[in-house]
């Protein structure tokens, strides 16, 4: 369960947010729709306004 509130965006390699979602504290569960997305590489960025996390 999340302590803080998060931020979740999906960048594509170019920086551009395709996608983003905010998680509340308390939540234990976050949701990206990425059905309508082109196939290729993107950067998943986490923000807990403290530290950022960006996985490819």
């Amino acid at each position: 369960m999340l302590q803080k509130t998060c931020f979740v965006r999906l960048r594509d390699l170019n920086g551009r947010i395709i996608q983003s979602t905010e998680i509340k504290a308390g939540s234990t569960i976050a949701y990206l729709e990425t059905e309508a997305i082109y196939p290729g590489m993107y950067l998943l960025e986490i923000d807990d306004q403290e530290q950022q996390w960006t996985e490819k």
